[in-house]
């Protein structure tokens, strides 16, 4: 679609530049056709015949005339003209149309076939000796304020075209990202509705049987031989992570935004890293006290699962260098924890943040779903991206509370 758009603006814009072109092209052959009109009528004047020099002069809107020879030395002239023609040699074309843009007028210098002669009997302008010195160029001069002018306003239309062209691509363009943009969100809405009511049956028919589970767990703590412990303490750690899995489903399952208070991010991002066994850098740029209005408990479920995702990443990959830094915008905070994991795929960047998609072999996948969730309704937002030089940073946007 994207594509069939962009052709159809290409074909569009060739259509106006062509336009264009041709209206530029229609008004200079116009001038040149003036021009040659009164080369014909100021000539016929100076061979004797036809209407008088100044009459046709006046008819044509000729500025100035000059007689030169083929080495461009002036043998005759009325108006202002070049002392010397720098037109000395014409060998692609019999004729020369230009602009002077200093005097404002259009020049037209045209040769004189060989062997043609003035009529200087009869004249009292042209000069008795003038073909004696064999003319052979005729310059004429014409004002170009009106054939500017014409210019001018075809390059505004045609700046305009071709702006209103691109204007309707990129507005095309917006719409069309916007439709799929909302198409994608409406079907992730729709999934997630699938997925919610789905969830809560599952979630209610889990619950029971693994508190029953766990109930029994502690009886058999109590009645088994200390060889089946082994064995028991993996069904127990089995049934706590469906536990924990049950309960992340409830938390992304509830809404957004929770119960909120005032936290201050720096002591709080601090009183976390003690869980963690790996070493943390925790740098605040300078912040002493950064304050946020969000829920406790949600915003703690946010920083540990990035974090945790961090270790488990640099656990991978041997290397562990994990950061977390804090800086102050105008109107938010934002927090970046950095790793030199093994990043992200490029085919895995959309998935990121739909439930239970997870590259963990022992990951459920709703860790990053859940930590949207809640930073989207409280007004901020999640950002994942690969690290030059390897690893992730993953960047969380938190509003500012104006105290």
């Amino acid at each position: 679609m994207q594509a069939g758009l962009f052709l159809a603006f290409l074909l569009l814009l060739s259509l106006v530049l062509l336009l264009s072109n041709l209206i530029f092209r229609q008004t200079e052959l116009e001038a040149r056709a003036r021009a040659e009109i009164a080369f014909n009528d100021i000539f016929l004047s100076l061979s004797g015949g036809g209407v008088t020099l100044s009459a046709n002069m006046e008819r044509n809107n000729v500025l100035s005339l000059g007689v030169y020879t083929q080495a461009g030395e002036l043998l005759f002239s009325r108006g202002s003209v070049y002392p010397r023609l720098p037109f000395s040699v014409f060998n692609e074309s019999r004729n020369i149309t230009s602009i002077n843009e200093e005097e404002n007028r259009i020049e037209y210098t045209r040769i004189i076939a060989a062997g043609v002669e003035f009529d200087t009997s009869s004249s009292l302008i042209l000069p008795s000796r003038l073909n004696e010195r064999k003319p052979s160029i005729l310059f004429l001069s014409f004002d170009a304020t009106e054939y500017r002018e014409r210019i001018n306003r075809e390059r505004v239309i045609s700046f305009l075209a071709i702006a209103l062209t691109i204007a309707l691509y990129i507005t095309a363009l917006i719409i069309f990202r916007q439709n799929r943009k909302y198409k994608a969100l409406l079907v992730r809405q729709e999934s997630l509705v699938r997925l919610g009511e789905a969830s809560r049956t599952l979630n209610h028919e889990i619950k029971n049987p693994l508190s029953a589970i766990t109930i029994q767990i502690a009886l058999l703590k109590c009645t088994l031989p200390e060889d089946a412990m082994e064995d028991l303490a993996i069904i127990e750690r089995e049934t706590a992570r469906l536990v924990e899995l049950t309960e992340k489903v409830s938390d992304f399952l509830r809404s957004g935004e929770g119960k909120t208070e005032e936290l201050e991010l720096c002591s709080f991002i601090s009183s976390l890293l003690p869980l963690f066994k790996e070493e943390i850098v925790f740098e605040s740029s300078g912040l002493e006290k950064a304050y946020v209005l969000f829920d406790r408990d949600r915003l703690r479920s946010i920083f540990e699962n990035v974090i945790k995702n961090a270790v488990e990443a640099s656990r991978e990959s041997g290397i562990y260098d994990i950061r977390i830094s804090l800086s102050e915008g105008r109107k938010n905070y934002k927090v970046v924890v950095s790793d030199r994991g093994c990043g992200i795929k490029k085919e895995d960047e959309r998935k990121l943040y739909d439930p239970f998609f997870t590259t963990k072999v022992h990951g459920s996948g709703i860790g990053l779903a859940i930590s949207q969730r809640f930073l989207e309704a409280a007004g901020g937002s999640i950002g994942i991206k690969n690290r030059e030089g390897g690893g992730a940073l993953v960047t969380i946007t938190l509003k500012k509370e104006m105290r």
